[in-house]
């Protein structure tokens, strides 16, 4: 099965222009390696990717044949890892309100 399909197929990024994104910037790797979306899955792989601020590391146990819903999706993968990943808005330094000056009575 292709990687974008099952990546739709269960559940676990639902737009096929976000896989298709993700696979074009390289942030879609299976087994290490970043693969297009176009590329056969065989069953036993490992997908990384990070979708928002989370980083997902998920096994491959079987292939859907259909889209399934979310409660469905445990029978087709195994998370191995999910993990927060910080923003670079996270890491600005935090402004201090201005301060208004009241204007000068003459």
């Amino acid at each position: 099965m292709r990687l974008d399909t099952f990546l739709r197929n269960t559940a676990l990024i639902l737009r096929k222009d976000i896989i298709n994104y993700l696979c074009e910037e390289g942030s879609i790797r299976v087994n290490g390696v970043p693969r297009r979306g176009l590329y056969n899955l065989s069953g036993g792989e490992v997908i990384e990717f990070t979708l928002f601020n989370d980083q997902y590391q998920v096994r491959v146990l079987a292939f859907p044949t259909f889209k399934i819903t979310v409660k469905e999706q445990w029978s087709f993968i195994e998370i191995i890892e999910k993990r927060k990943v910080h923003s670079e808005l996270d890491f600005l330094p935090e402004t201090t309100p201005m301060q208004t000056k009241r204007p000068k009575s003459h």
